[in-house]
């Protein structure tokens, strides 16, 4: 969407030429049948001084403005998406914040996750995939906004998540393996009492496969 230019030319008195919206939204051109739909509609004269236009330009000068004013337009569209994924990283961060406090992960990662093999090829590894799993479990964690000690209360709501997300059985208990661990962690932390949530039974077994 933008302005346009559109040439008058047997239009007999200055300027030749008109300013036009082009828009591509579908409520703007909900009568239209096109595969790609648009609407187009003039400006009026009135409101042209306020978008930098006026009867004394020539049809390359106005043209020149409309593209300044599209290229406005876009970046201050892309600031706006910018600014609208910056806040929901913001959000999702406080998610985070409200059930994983970071200093307490940084300790759980150094004291569980971090493998403390010799053989460095393989320590990066189990590291790596330690911190796959670790990841995937403080998805569920932030999820579910459940505190650890409630877990065991309320472990249909875990198993929910696992089968919304379709992750299977044997990834689903890795995960909950080191959840669980997490549990334990930061209730001792906290002290809190903690029972970890059982690996699902195996009529549940059979929906999240």
């Amino acid at each position: 969407m933008g302005y346009y230019i559109r040439s008058l030319p047997t239009k007999k008195s200055p300027p030749k030429w008109k300013v036009q919206f082009i828009s591509f939204k579908k409520a703007d051109a909900s009568e239209s049948k096109a595969k790609k739909p648009k609407r187009h509609w003039d400006i009026s004269k009135p409101r042209w001084p306020s978008l930098g236009f006026n009867n004394f330009m020539t049809k390359i000068e106005a043209r020149a403005r409309a593209k300044q004013l599209n290229a406005q337009f876009q970046i201050k569209r892309q600031e706006e998406q910018l600014r609208k994924i910056a806040q929901e990283k913001a959000n999702e961060q406080l998610r985070f914040d409200a059930v994983l406090p970071s200093e307490f992960v940084a300790e759980f990662e150094a004291r569980f996750i971090r493998s403390r093999n010799n053989n460095i090829e393989q320590n990066r590894k189990r590291t790596t995939r330690a911190y796959v799993r670790w990841r995937s479990a403080q998805r569920m964690i932030a999820a579910i906004g459940i505190e650890p000690a409630e877990w065991f209360y309320h472990y249909d709501r875990i198993y929910d998540y696992f089968f919304v997300k379709q992750v299977s059985v044997q990834y689903l208990q890795s995960i909950l393996k080191i959840a669980n661990l997490w549990g334990f962690f930061i209730c001792r932390k906290l002290a809190r009492p903690f029972l970890p949530v059982p690996p699902p039974r195996a009529s549940l077994r059979i929906i999240t496969t």
